[in-house]
Order: C-alpha cells, then sequence, then structure tokens
C-alpha cells in the first residue's frame, strides 16, 4: 500500500438526543442511574408508624397501605429511551492494481513509425501497478434509536469518484499488445492510426476511476446491561464502481498541426467500467472499553453474504469521437464482503462524542475493472473475470 496502513478512515461528530443515561450504541450502561432509593431512617430514631385508615375506609376492597407500591408511583427509568446520531468525514484508499505489463520498449524502431512487432526481449516500458491510488473522500452518518440495551440504526457512506493516472511518453517507441484475433497488425476500422496505432506509439496513458457507497439498516442487541459487547443483524448495500482506461497517442509528440496540436484520429481510449452493486444480510459484532471517564476504545467487525448485480461496459473510442465498439452486459453473482475498525471515542460532554479511528474492507468475489480488460477487440463485450477482490484501507 503506497500510504501503509496510516490513513484516516473515520471522524464522526455525533450529537445525542437523550439524557446521559441512555448514550448508546458504544457505552450504553455509561452514567447509568438505578431507581431511587426509599428514605432510611435515622439511627435511633424512632420508626414512623402506619397512620390506620378509618374504620370506614378499612371496608374498601381497593384499600392498600401507604407503604405499599403501586401503578400511580413513579421511578426514573434506568434506560430510557434515546435517539442519536452522528455525522463526519470518512476517506479510503483502494489497493493498487495488480502487476501486468502495458507496453514495452521498442528498442529497434529509432523512434520512427515501422509498423514492425517490437524485438524479443523487449524490456517493459509501462506496468499497471505504477498506477499509484489516492484516497476516496466523503461522509459517513449514522441515525438510530436505542432502548433497554436495544437499537435500530441506519447507517452509511458516500465517497466520491476520484481519478488516478499515469502517463508514459518516448516517441515512437512504446508498443502495446492491441490485436484482432491474435494478429498484431489488424485494428478495427478507423483504428489503424500510423502504421498501427498501438505500435511506435508516442504516449501511453492508464487510468483509474472509482467511487464507494454504502448503506445499511441493523438491529443491535448489548449482551447484558454492563456489558461490552454487542451483536447487529441487518441489511446491507455496497455500491462499487470502477473505470480503467487506457488512452494511446500514436503521434502526440511527433506529428503537430500549426496550432501544435496532434491529430485526434490517430489516438484512442479503451475503457472497461465495471459496477457491482451488492445487496446481502449481515452479522456484526462491537467491543467497547471505557478507558477512563472521558476515552474509551472501540472495536467492530461486520460481514454481508448475498446478492451482486454485476454490469460491464466495455468502449473503444478514437480522439475525435468516433467510436469502434460500445458493449455492455449484465450478470448476478455472489459476492461476500467484510469490515472491521478499531476507534477512540472521546467524550466531549454529556451529549456529544468525538470519534477518530482506521477501517478496514474486503469485498470478495466480485469484478475489477482491469480484470474485464482484453486486449483482444474482436472480443467486443471484454473478457470475465468476475472471482477477485477489491481492498479498501
Amino acid at each position: 500500500m503506497a500510504k501503509g496502513w496510516m490513513g484516516v478512515a473515520l471522524l464522526a461528530l455525533g450529537s445525542i438526543v437523550a439524557p446521559a443515561a441512555a448514550q448508546a450504541p458504544y457505552l450504553p450502561d455509561q452514567g447509568m442511574q438505578g431507581p431511587m432509593a426509599d428514605p432510611v431512617p435515622c439511627f435511633n430514631s424512632p420508626l414512623p408508624s402506619i397512620p390506620t385508615p378509618p374504620p370506614s375506609s378499612q371496608s374498601s376492597a381497593n384499600w392498600l397501605p401507604a407503604n405499599v407500591l403501586n401503578a400511580w408511583d413513579q421511578r426514573m427509568s434506568p434506560d430510557p429511551p434515546a435517539l442519536y446520531m452522528s455525522f463526519g468525514y470518512m476517506a479510503l484508499e483502494r489497493q493498487r492494481l495488480g502487476h501486468g505489463a502495458a507496453a514495452v520498449l521498442d528498442t529497434a524502431s529509432g523512434g520512427v513509425d515501422t509498423g514492425n512487432l517490437p524485438p524479443a526481449g523487449a524490456p517493459e516500458a509501462a506496468d499497471f501497478h505504477d498506477v499509484q491510488q489516492r484516497f476516496n473522500h466523503g461522509v459517513r452518518a449514522t441515525l438510530g434509536y436505542h432502548w433497554a440495551g436495544q437499537a435500530i440504526e441506519l447507517s452509511g457512506f458516500y465517497l466520491s469518484q476520484n481519478s488516478t493516472s499515469k502517463t508514459f511518453a518516448n516517441p515512437g517507441n512504446l508498443d502495446s499488445f492491441f490485436n484482432v484475433g491474435g494478429d498484431f497488425s489488424r485494428a478495427p476500422l478507423g483504428f489503424e492510426g500510423d502504421n498501427g496505432l498501438w505500435l511506435q506509439a508516442d504516449v501511453i496513458r492508464l487510468r483509474l476511476q472509482t467511487a464507494l457507497g454504502s448503506a445499511e439498516v441493523n438491529y443491535r442487541c448489548w449482551m447484558g446491561a454492563d456489558a461490552d459487547l454487542s451483536w447487529l443483524v441487518g441489511i446491507r448495500y455496497l455500491d462499487v464502481y470502477e473505470r480503467f482506461g487506457f488512452y494511446t497517442g500514436d503521434d502526440d509528440l511527433t506529428v503537430l498541426d500549426v496550432n501544435g496540436r496532434p491529430d485526434p484520429t490517430r489516438q484512442a481510449t479503451y475503457s472497461v467500467t465495471a459496477h457491482n452493486q451488492f445487496v446481502a444480510p449481515q452479522l456484526g459484532l462491537e467491543w467497547n472499553r471505557a478507558i477512563n471517564c472521558w476515552l474509551a476504545f472501540s472495536l467492530s467487525a461486520k460481514g454481508a453474504w448475498g446478492a451482486n448485480f454485476l454490469t460491464v461496459d466495455t468502449l473503444l473510442k478514437r480522439g475525435d469521437g468516433l467510436v469502434g465498439f460500445h458493449n455492455g452486459r449484465s450478470q448476478t453473482l455472489f459476492s461476500h464482503m467484510y469490515e472491521t475498525g478499531f476507534f477512540l471515542d472521546f467524550r466531549l460532554c454529556d451529549r456529544a462524542r468525538l470519534r477518530a479511528g482506521y477501517d478496514l474492507m474486503w469485498v470478495v468475489d466480485v469484478a475489477e475493472a482491469l480484470g474485464q480488460f482484453d486486449y483482444d477487440q474482436s472480443h467486443t463485450a471484454g473478457t470475465t473475470k468476475n472471482n477477485q477482490t477489491i481492498f479498501y484501507h
């Protein structure tokens, strides 16, 4: 991972709309007060006598002695219901793309568009792994209702789309591997370029765009009035969007017009979009431990297993807008995801906390955009690889 394991994953400031006795869900018993005790007589004081009701009232079937609790007594609830909410900043970074050659250095061309294949043993000039990942930034929110050691929560996050790219430039010396049915001298109509658009190219640019969103509804229950552990069950929706683009500028640096611009008919972008939409039942646990009166440590873990509604889109487009092909496919997969995190909760006051922590998430048996990439342009719908894992942290 480019930034290691030191990224900020969650910062939320929650406003609890309830007395301190019900500050769920993190420490539900914090500040809990039991029923108020009855007054205790002083030592050596004469015990108060219970007045005897008049004879007429003793004959009533509804009469009770004054010291017997009844339905009209007012007692403080030890755990009154509470509405709570949180809102904050969140950022996750995707793992880097796997290793794979995107182009080799043509050491025999001399910078000229010969249309010849690269020589055997040509060194690698571009690798998919070279695309440096960045954080997806966004917001996270929770709205919950807590009562008697239980809670219903609605929560989610949205991390806006980001774009990372890596550009390789070497005039007339970059050879990629695009072909038609294994023939590297052929290309879709209009994408022939100058003796092969993808041979002896000037510029290659690899780009990955990602976005991520989640929504979940959970029932949460604490394992007893003084328990540090709670479990949850619910439904989760996870949306993972990726687009991988491979841009080639055949003569971007060597053939320019009077305005210094390259010929757009010798430019092409091949892009693959993978959109995983995951709906599944979810189970989870959360453990909380108070360190002192103003600080607590939390550890959470969740897992979900269910249906992934996948759509894949492939597009080949020339620099002037000409479309070589545009195809898509849809299918339903079985996928699963796992999320864990550890946090510190700072108690600012009775009704507000500040949470900071680190979050990790694995999405398993899904389709990466790069996994659907296919150099063979006779496969206009790309390839099929749906058993991949994407890791965010």
